[in-house]
């Protein structure tokens, strides 16, 4: 039991490593516009580290298909509900820029963000990414 436990330990701090790692690699001037295929590559590796243990397929977490998605109207109201309560162990503790681009992967990856591909998503644009069908 104590081997599995720090096998356990020791992955998360690598992960945690990882995660600082591909945050130094991004320098301010790219985080601050970053175009929309990177943010959607972003929200994809922050979603896997914070988001996938629990919403992953077979996870205690709801699957986060389309149709979980369209109940919150548009982007900016799925953003805030994914800011202000994920995640669940800790709501509200990522970084912003962290929350739009996790919302961005959400919504390209079911083929709902409706932007062109170097404009990123933002509260600027946000109520406009319609999330009905």
């Amino acid at each position: 039991m104590g081997k599995v436990v720090r096998m356990r330990r020791h992955l998360l701090v690598i992960s945690i490593a990882c995660s600082i790692l591909l945050t130094a690699c991004v320098t301010q001037a790219e985080s601050a516009s970053r175009p929309g295929e990177q943010q959607v590559a972003w929200g994809e590796t922050v979603y896997r580290h914070e988001c996938a243990r629990c919403h992953a397929s077979g996870r205690s977490g709801p699957e986060l298909d389309a149709r979980a998605l369209v109940q919150y109207g548009n982007a900016n109201q799925l953003y805030q509900f994914i800011s202000a309560t994920m995640p669940l162990d800790r709501p509200g503790t990522l970084p912003d820029e962290d929350y739009w681009d996790v919302t961005a992967y959400l919504l390209a990856e079911r083929e709902m963000l409706q932007l062109p591909e170097a404009e990123t998503l933002r509260p600027e644009n946000a109520e406009d990414v319609n999330l009905a069908p």
